[in-house]
């Protein structure tokens, strides 16, 4: 019986083990390639956040024109920020300034991604930003994974405004594109409870999702949408698109409108 009920713990340490190597390749595929903007023509600065924990984060940073808010930018958890330069450019021609934080083990930044480091860097960046920019609106722009760090990070730091592109309930909701069981939830180490921290925005809110998105369904963003606290909110669901063509014309014109109202 001994042996047996350690070979049963053993294989549950496997299956344990095969589930996190799942979640963090789920969750953090990101490109660790040291991009500068430069290389690829845009006009932004290249910054170093110092955490706390000693580890340097890459902040790509573009300053607001007079009267104009600034992005605080979380992208999804393909590529990198070189892979958002088509977006940047679109927000910096408007005048808008731009703050889009590298996660840790993407675009030159250090250290190891997860949900507790990930929250809390995007924290000081906001803090620092607020200080830099004291009088100056403050939007958040969360893409994908980045809406639940935007969403987090809205329950301690209220933005101006904010804007949920493709969000999901929860990761483990995206992970199964369905209500996780309990259990799941348990073992999921990232959580990102989007829905759960929508319900304590107020800020004006809107979300944009791919009636065709096969990666996060956009039932999970209308669940997003109803959960959220605000009451100036509006969702824009785009027929025959998908996860990743989201940032269409309208979307772009919708968004900049939304921004400077």
């Amino acid at each position: 019986m001994r042996y047996g009920g350690i070979a049963i713990l053993a294989v549950c340490a496997g299956l344990l083990g095969l589930l996190k190597l799942f979640e963090t390749q789920l969750t953090y595929p990101l490109d660790p390639t040291d991009v500068r903007p430069a290389e690829i023509g845009l006009a932004m600065q290249r910054q170093i956040m110092t955490t706390p924990d000693g580890t340097d984060v890459i902040v790509w940073h573009a300053p607001p024109a007079a009267g104009q808010p600034i992005v605080l930018y979380f992208q999804g958890n393909a590529g990198g920020l070189g892979n958002r330069a088509q977006r940047f450019e679109v927000m910096m021609r408007a005048g808008l300034g731009i703050s889009a934080l590298a996660y840790r083990g993407s675009t030159g930044s250090g250290g190891a991604p997860s949900e507790q480091a990930l929250s809390a860097d995007a924290k000081l960046l906001a803090q620092l930003t607020a200080a830099q920019y004291p009088g100056v609106e403050i939007a958040y722009f969360g893409e994908s994974l980045g809406t639940g760090v935007a969403a987090r990070l809205a329950t301690e730091i209220a933005p101006a405004r904010m804007v949920l592109e493709a969000p999901y309930t929860s990761i483990p909701d995206a992970a199964l594109q369905s209500d996780a069981p309990g259990w799941v939830r348990v073992l999921f180490a990232n959580l990102w409870d989007t829905e759960v921290h929508v319900a304590s925005v107020t800020a004006p809110l809107l979300v944009l999702h791919g009636i065709e998105d096969q990666v996060i369904p956009v039932e999970q963003g209308r669940a997003v949408y109803g959960a959220a606290g605000s009451t100036d909110k509006r969702i824009l669901t785009l027929p025959g698109v998908g996860h990743q063509d989201v940032w269409q014309p309208e979307v772009q014109a919708e968004f900049l409108k939304f921004l400077k109202g």
